[in-house]
């Protein structure tokens, strides 16, 4: 327990993002009934992910959101490992100010994007928060 609570204080702003994405896939999977795939038949994952309609119906806070869900079991394993070994690092180095607006900016930058990239599919996923990531570490 000290070696988490030591990695949490060491990393918050990457802590509390991984948790809330983590609390949003057992929430999903809990609606979906499933733990691999629970996107598909979760009503709240269908209310956070991005779609272009979405975003001119008023959600322009899907642009966001859309980070904290994840399709697949693989896919936030994997975010989530990439996000909390880079993101401590990052924080240590830029504090977590920083982190956490960077992170946001590279959520909304990565959702615009994929809505002009293709604007009908659902989209979802901390990708781009880990590819933001990298960028930080090479500044």
């Amino acid at each position: 327990m000290d070696r988490i609570r030591h990695w949490v204080s060491g990393a918050p702003a990457t802590s509390v993002f991984i948790i809330a994405c983590v609390v949003v896939y057992l929430v999903t999977a809990a609606q979906s009934g499933s733990l691999t795939a629970p996107a598909a038949g979760s009503p709240l994952a269908w209310d956070l992910v991005v779609t272009r309609p979405s975003v001119e119906a008023g959600g322009w806070w899907r642009l966001a959101t859309s980070a904290l869900v994840h399709l697949v079991v693989t896919h936030i394993v994997l975010n989530m490992l990439l996000i909390g070994l880079v993101g401590r690092d990052l924080e240590r180095s830029y504090g977590s100010v920083v982190v956490a607006v960077g992170m946001l900016l590279t959520a909304v930058g990565g959702s615009v994007g994929s809505v002009f990239m293709d604007p009908y599919t659902a989209m979802g996923g901390a990708s781009t928060i880990g590819y933001g990531m990298f960028a930080m570490l090479v500044a």
